[in-house]
C-alpha cells in the first residue's frame, strides 16, 4: 500500500489540534491531591500536565507521551482519511474541508511552539506515580481544573 503524503500531513494536523486544545483526552486525576500535584493529560498516554498547577506555574509536556500520541493518532486518522475517501464528496467540500484542517493543524503546532504567554517545560518522562490513580475521558478540557 502506497502512504500519500497529503493524507499523512493531513492526519498529522488533525491528530496535533486533538492534542494541542485537548478535543479528545483522558484527564488522569492522580491519588495524592492532597500534595498539591496536577491533572495530566493525554489520549492513549500522559503528555501534558494541567495549567497552572499549585507547585508551579508553567505547564510540563512530556515528550515520549506526546510523540507517542503523535504517531497512534497519526495513524488512526490516516486510516479515517482513508476510508472517507473511498466516499464520493464533491470536489469543492473536500477542498474546503482539506483547507479547514489545515488552518487548526497550523494554529495547534503555532500554539505548541509560540504561545508567550504560558510558560512551557519539556522532559521525556512524567514522574507521578499513576498505578492508583483515577482516568476520565473528557472532550474539549481546558487542562487547568482540578478536583
Amino acid at each position: 500500500m502506497k502512504i500519500n503524503t497529503y493524507h499523512l500531513l493531513l492526519s498529522f494536523f488533525i491528530t496535533s489540534f486533538i492534542i494541542e486544545f485537548n478535543v479528545v483526552t483522558f484527564r488522569t486525576i492522580l491519588d495524592n491531591h492532597y500534595e498539591r500535584e496536577p491533572n495530566l493529560f493525554g489520549f492513549p498516554f500522559i503528555c501534558k500536565t494541567s495549567i497552572p498547577w499549585v507547585n508551579s506555574m508553567e505547564q510540563h509536556f512530556y515528550l515520549l507521551g506526546l510523540i507517542g500520541n503523535l504517531i497512534v493518532g497519526t495513524i488512526i486518522f490516516y486510516i479515517i482519511v482513508l476510508l472517507l475517501n473511498k466516499i464520493e464528496i464533491p470536489k469543492i467540500i473536500r477542498k474546503i474541508s482539506n483547507f479547514i484542517i489545515m488552518i487548526f493543524g497550523i494554529i495547534a503546532i503555532i500554539s505548541f511552539f509560540f504561545i508567550l504567554f504560558n510558560d512551557k517545560s519539556y522532559q521525556w518522562y512524567h514522574p507521578f506515580d499513576t498505578k492508583y490513580s483515577k482516568k476520565e475521558i473528557e472532550f474539549f478540557s481546558t487542562s487547568n481544573e482540578k478536583q
